[in-house]
């Protein structure tokens, strides 16, 4: 199904495969070929992220293959899927939380928000780092209330965190 020209067809092993524990070696294999091919559809791919870091978030090949989808031109739509699959406090790779940090700055604003938002639930390990930038979105008036909004709940929880 990965090498179906259908996109929706492109995504079920994934979802397939985000259900078996343990995850057997080859279907490992299977998803990070998937995810490292340019020729598939974002949005499925962004589905094997999801897979991946809930199954594999602590094999180096899984974050490598991961942070390479993430370097790549993405639509709005697939980085908002990679971003929404990486917010889960399994995630604790430095340069996936920096990938995630450096969304922020993302022209789409609900890139922006989703990252807010993957920060937030990726937990103590990652709001730290992104503080600064955070309190800049908090506080920063050109950007919609929303921005502002998830900005200052993310601050808040790293707070609470930190005590």
């Amino acid at each position: 199904m990965f090498d179906s020209l259908n996109p929706r067809l492109q995504g079920i092993p994934a979802v397939i495969f985000s259900n078996m524990k343990p995850l057997p070696p080859e279907g490992l294999r299977a998803l990070v070929s998937f995810l490292r091919r340019t020729d598939r559809d974002q949005v499925a791919q962004a589905g094997a992220v999801f897979a991946l870091v809930r199954l594999a978030p602590d094999k180096p090949e899984v974050m490598a293959a991961i942070q390479e989808f993430l370097s790549r031109p993405l639509d709005s739509n697939s980085r908002v899927g990679a971003l929404n699959a990486l917010g889960t406090p399994g995630v604790n790779d430095t340069h996936l939380i920096a990938m995630v940090i450096s969304s922020l700055d993302d022209a789409d604003h609900g890139v922006r928000l989703t990252a807010i938002r993957a920060l937030t639930r990726m937990g103590p390990n990652a709001l730290p780092q992104a503080q600064v930038r955070l309190q800049q979105l908090a506080e920063d008036h050109t950007q919609p209330a929303d921005i502002r909004a998830a900005a200052k709940e993310a601050l808040r929880v790293a707070g609470s965190a930190s005590h």
